[in-house]
């Protein structure tokens, strides 16, 4: 009696240190893993980025440690209910002290790197870890008591989970998810905007629900001994739970509070559909290749025909590009404004393409500038890989986007690569073309270096080949050399391009920006920005300069001290404006992020009555060659303070807020006292806004001499042609484009009237495109 006594002892002190040493591996486990994290970039604070990583191995320490902690206790025997809540609450504890090590891992890492939020991050790592060991814990539960291989169950129940967003973001519109495991992930897109929401709130809420109801169904078989049970048995003995028992009732309620959230999972906010997306737009235009789904408010009937032939138009121009045939229809969503679009597919900044649903999504006011690069993605899909219609280095598929749209800032792609790579911007570009160098990078780096890449072993190899590599063979198979050779010969085809010295700042503005990941404070930060320029947008500078200075005060960045010259600006404060860009120009450094704010430090300027310094920051403007609309700005100002007798009367035109009507009114009084061409000009612009071409076209018909300054008669002439090309009067748009190309030497300017003219000849030979406004 005394030897088998004994024995047990033995053996449950064995059981003990078993149960003991998983349990150090796994706190061993969750300190490396950590240690690991916390070095990399935007994991390295206690935020929401942190907290989905530690969730996101917290189900498999969890459930080996519970699994094998149950099986321990109770290897023969079947546990009675008291046994097997205390298993359970010990399972439970050990996981909080668990997730203890991650968190006082981030807590102290507070010394090394700044955590502008910690009180939101701890809000995270209880919603999210913390709700998933809890998750986790009970499933572990559930399994030990349904499923005789246990481990095996939970497992492929974890990976079901983890593969479900896969499954949504495949059927459904939306890029967003929302998971068991890591609680949410907002998708791939450039919103740096990310805080607790009542919807994540819910979900997780929903999440400890189910993870109570299955610990309450595993309390049941307990109590019923169906543990060493079939299956099977366990199943047909569903009907027990409709005895009158409170822990039938609470499994009953519970399941059906489970039901009902998958039922109203979409009106919910947990996911969207193409359905709900088309009953909320609500308005419907049918094309040879398109179903095009837009909101009433955004288009009238004869704008929406517009909207429609230039889908058409994009589409033959990328189809021929591609040298692609495409059958069937593209379904194009234009969402009215960022809040239905952010809340239908999960981002309120950028426009996207699901190649394999064929369905692009664009908003009112940027749908013209986006379209034919997520066309390119779409059409693209025809010779992309199975599955995903794309290919799996982004680099790739954004490269090929940007080679076909052709368009950014105001040089080539190629002529853009060209300069980075002699400023010495990037050291190894080869790594843009693969996800991660892509996506850790600047987006406007990325993108135009991806662009000129694509386009150069297009142009070197020619389109087949470059679809075969598209289609997923390896670039060996296809051009018999690796990416850093095809890498290499790209470089050195752009020492060929010339890169004036002159345009170092031009390439920086555009470039030399910071990504995501490089960002102190990013979330914070970003909530800040969009909090300040959304008040700003209501008129109320003084309070978005606090917002603002709030943000500066977080981490100094270039966007918030943007906003805070813009706040200054628009409450009249124009000495405060003129202090704060004086004190950032001494920066030789950091001058360049700040030179698209020098329209407004002119404007102020002149407002302080300082004419030769606001002269100099429009010519410096002018110089740097920005853009065309900054081009045009710079010199509608530079040609009214040449006026002395427009100068002073004007600048309450730039500097002011007045309607419309108002300055239409205002400038018909000054065309009384001044012939001076400007005053026509500004007249049509106006015109042109309010959608009123024929007064355009009357109105520049006005100026009968040239400005001093190219760009103005550039703008005019190509004014005065889309003003034709809106009255589908096209031959008179295509002679005033190319009247505009006299005025231009820039190759990317060239490129977009050429672009204009294809479209004039496009509209003319499609007669039932044709429109009147």
């Amino acid at each position: 009696m005394v030897h088998i006594t004994s024995s047990r002892v033995i053996h449950r002190v064995n059981i003990a240190l078993r149960r003991h040493r998983l349990y150090w591996i796994s706190a061993l486990v969750m300190l490396i893993f950590s240690v690991l994290i916390i070095q990399l970039p935007l994991l390295n604070y206690l935020g929401f980025e942190f907290s989905v990583a530690v969730a996101l191995i917290v189900p498999w320490v969890m459930g080996i440690l519970t699994i094998n902690s149950f099986r321990s206790r109770f290897p023969i025997t079947v546990p009675v209910m008291k046994e097997f809540l205390d298993a359970f609450l010990a399972s439970i504890i050990r996981g909080i002290t668990l997730l203890l090590i991650p968190f006082v891992v981030a807590t102290l890492n507070v010394f090394f790197v700044k955590n502008c939020s910690y009180v939101e991050g701890v809000g995270f790592y209880l919603i999210i870890p913390v709700v998933t060991a809890a998750w986790s814990t009970a499933l572990a539960s559930f399994c030990f008591v349904m499923f005789r291989r246990a481990f095996l169950a939970y497992v492929l129940i974890l990976i079901l989970v983890l593969l479900h967003p896969f499954y949504v973001g495949y059927v459904s519109p939306q890029i967003y998810s929302y998971n068991f495991i890591f609680g949410y992930f907002p998708g791939f897109s450039y919103d740096e905007v990310l805080s607790i929401t009542p919807t994540l709130i819910l979900f997780r809420f929903l999440t400890m629900m189910t993870g109570v109801m299955m610990f309450l169904v595993s309390l049941l078989a307990t109590q019923h001994e169906l543990i060493n049970q079939s299956l099977a048995k366990k199943l047909l003995s569903v009907g027990m739970l409709f005895r009158r028992d409170r822990l039938n009732v609470a499994i009953l309620f519970l399941g059906a509070l489970m039901v009902g959230a998958f039922v109203f999972r979409v009106p919910l906010g947990f996911e969207s559909s193409s359905a709900q997306v088309k009953q909320s737009l609500s308005s419907h235009y049918a094309t040879d290749h398109f179903d095009i789904y837009y909101a009433p408010i955004s288009f009238s009937d004869e704008e929406i025909q517009w909207v429609a032939a230039t889908h058409e138009f994009r589409f033959e121009q990328v189809t021929s590009a591609l040298q692609t045939a495409f059958p069937g229809k593209i379904s194009s969503y234009i969402y009215p404004d960022d809040d239905m679009k952010k809340k239908f597919i999960g981002t309120s900044t950028t426009n996207i393409a699901k190649p394999w649903r064929r369905e692009i999504h664009l908003d009112k006011d940027s749908w013209q500038g986006t379209l034919k690069h997520e066309l390119v993605h779409v059409i693209a899909g025809e010779f992309g890989m199975p599955i995903i219609k794309a290919h799996y280095h982004i680099g790739l598929v954004e490269g090929l986007a940007m080679t076909v749209e052709g368009e950014f800032g105001n040089r080539t792609v190629n002529q853009y690569a060209a300069a980075v790579k002699a400023f010495n911007l990037i050291k190894n570009p080869e790594q843009l073309i693969k996800p991660l160098g892509f996506a850790t990078r600047a987006s406007s780096l990325s993108y135009v270096l991806m662009g000129s890449f694509c386009r150069y072993i297009i142009d070197r190899y020619g389109i087949v080949r470059f679809k075969e590599l598209y289609s997923g063979r390896s670039e060996m198979l296809v051009y018999g050399k690796p990416y850093d050779e095809l890498v290499a010969e790209w470089q050195t085809f752009l020492e060929r391009v010339k890169v004036p010295k002159e345009s170092r700042r031009h390439v920086e503005f555009y470039f030399k920006r910071p990504s995501i990941f490089a960002k102190e404070c990013a979330r914070k930060v970003a909530a800040l920005n969009a909090e300040g320029y959304d008040i700003l947008s209501k008129k109320k500078a003084e309070e978005a300069k606090r917002s603002f200075s709030a943000a500066l005060t977080t981490s100094w960045n270039t966007e918030s001290y943007a906003g805070l010259v813009r706040s200054a600006f628009d409450a009249g404060r124009y000495d405060s404006v003129v202090q704060l860009i004086d004190a950032r120009s001494r920066d030789s450094i950091g001058r360049s992020s700040f030179i698209n704010l020098y329209l407004l430090y002119g404007d102020a300027l002149w407002e302080n009555g300082d004419v030769g310094a606001s002269r100099k920051a429009y010519e410096e403007v002018f110089s740097l060659d920005l853009s065309e609309r900054f081009n045009e700005a710079a010199a509608l100002r530079l040609t009214v303070i040449d006026d002395t007798a427009l100068r002073p009367k004007l600048i309450t035109y730039f500097v002011g807020s007045i309607s419309d009507s108002a300055a239409i009114s205002f400038l018909n009084d000054l065309a009384l006292q001044s012939k001076n061409s400007i005053i026509p000009y500004f007249k049509a612009k106006l015109f042109f806004r309010q959608k009123n071409y024929q007064n355009v076209i009357t109105a520049l018909d006005t100026i009968s001499s040239a400005f001093r300054m190219p760009i103005l008669n550039a703008t005019k002439e190509q004014m005065q042609a889309q003003a034709f090309f809106m009255l589908k009067q096209y031959e008179q748009a295509r002679a005033h484009f190319w009247q505009s190309l006299n005025y231009l030497t820039n190759e990317a300017s060239i490129a977009k009237v050429n672009d204009w003219l294809e479209r004039c000849e496009w509209f003319a030979s499609k007669a039932k495109f044709k429109m009147q406004y």
